[in-house]
């Protein structure tokens, strides 16, 4: 499984946003997180390796200072805000095989904020810290 998602970071690499059908040339690419924040906590910056979030045609790989997992992303930039939700299918360490995180997200100037709830928790109501919300930050890396 592993191999998998190496081989989808891999191609996303030498993928461009042009070949980018099911989400927006906007998020299609690389993404670094600088900084999250969980339970309304304030937000802190990665420490480690860099944490890296990969979107391309529908799918997503991340990895990070706690393993690496990847699946299905979707988006519906109709909605107010905009929802972005993952359905997670392949995960290294421990916690479910198998789950879906729901969220919300926006795109300013290069930068994607994304609240999502935890493992199994309901959608959040806004981009915002909250006490069941996991508040991420992204640059563009390509």
């Amino acid at each position: 499984m592993l191999s998998v998602a190496v081989g989808l970071a891999v191609s996303v690499f030498f993928a461009t946003p042009a070949d980018e059908p099911s989400l927006s040339k906007e998020l299609a690419g690389v993404w670094r997180l600088n900084s999250t924040s969980a339970k309304g906590a304030a937000p802190l910056k990665p420490d480690g390796p860099a944490w890296l979030v990969i979107f391309d045609n529908g799918e997503f790989v991340t990895k990070g200072t706690k393993g690496m997992w990847g699946g299905t992303v979707s988006v519906d930039t109709q909605a107010s805000p905009a929802t972005m939700d993952f359905l997670i299918t392949l995960r290294t360490g421990s916690g479910p095989e198998r789950f879906t995180n729901l969220g919300v997200y926006e795109l300013k100037e290069g930068v994607l904020t994304v609240a999502r709830a935890p493992d199994g928790k309901g959608r959040p109501a806004s981009v915002a810290k909250g006490p069941d919300v996991v508040l991420q930050v992204y640059g563009k890396v390509r």
